[in-house]
């Protein structure tokens, strides 16, 4: 009986084991579910989520998980098939909901009508968490209480640093934010800017698109554009050469999520100020 009885203590204590798909999610999840979990991320730090494929032994050690949190980025739409025939006891939870769902009132731009970089928005982010929470507290409900405080906890500082982006943001000169990769729609929805990408469905704008843009960038002033370090910066280099811009890297993978926004709305207010 008492053997039986410390089993049973030992097993309550593991944590959950958990796989997500990008490092913003494991920020959030170790916010919520503290030493109650084990994060996994398939996407490592610098790796192309458009044509990323997992390995095989990230594939095995799935089937030790009982939680993966989806989020929407194209290398899940490949592999989320196989995931689940391997793993029938893992529990994929769509974490965006109708996110992703993103209009843009540019009539001289491609209009984007789904952006998956959902996260790029702490309002986002907060959904996120309250799916979160939600999930661990189903699954593990003894812990109700510890992971509703994470959750409060973490939102008060998502709506601060929605507040500080605000801040950061509100009297730049130019709007503008010219990208390498159309990953911060939503962040440029939320914060009143127009962003402008220098590729579209993965390949680089043509010469005739370029200079349209080169145009641009002469005709407004802007001094920076924005590249990301998981994509070419290849057309950003000639727009460098033909416009006098400079080059500034910001990444929405980085794993710590809050740091990493309040750092790239502060490098845009400074760029954008040029």
């Amino acid at each position: 009986m008492l053997l039986c009885c410390l089993q049973s203590q030992v097993k309550a204590e593991e944590p959950v084991r958990i796989h997500v798909s990008i490092p913003p999610q494991k920020f959030l999840v170790e916010r919520i579910g503290g030493n109650r979990v084990e994060v996994a991320v398939l996407l490592k730090q610098g790796m192309n989520p458009e044509s990323y494929e997992p390995t095989p032994r990230q594939m095995a050690r799935l089937n030790s998980s009982t939680l993966y949190f989806r989020i929407g980025v194209p290398f899940e739409e490949v592999w989320i098939k196989q995931v689940a025939e391997l793993n029938p006891e893992l529990a994929i939870i769509p974490c965006c909901g109708s996110l992703g769902a993103i209009t843009h009132d540019h009539s001289d731009e491609e209009q984007y009508l789904k952006d998956t970089h959902v996260w790029t928005s702490p309002d986002n982010a907060k959904e996120l968490a309250r799916i979160i929470q939600d999930a661990l507290i189903e699954h593990d409900d003894v812990n109700t209480a510890f992971y509703s405080k994470n959750f409060e906890r973490l939102a008060e500082e998502l709506d601060q640093l929605d507040l500080k982006i605000k801040h950061n943001l509100e009297k730049v000169r130019h709007r503008y934010l010219i990208v390498s990769h159309p990953s911060w729609g939503h962040f440029a929805e939320r914060y009143q800017l127009k962003q402008v990408p220098i590729e579209r469905h993965g390949s680089e704008l043509r010469a005739r698109e370029l200079a349209r843009l080169v145009n641009l960038i002469n005709a407004t002033g802007i001094k920076v554009i924005y590249v990301q370090p998981q994509y070419k910066t290849t057309a950003a280099k000639v727009l460098v050469r033909e416009t006098g811009a400079s080059m500034i890297e910001i990444d929405p993978l980085a794993e710590n999520y809050i740091e990493n926004l309040e750092k790239i709305s502060k490098l845009i207010r400074k760029g954008n100020n040029q």
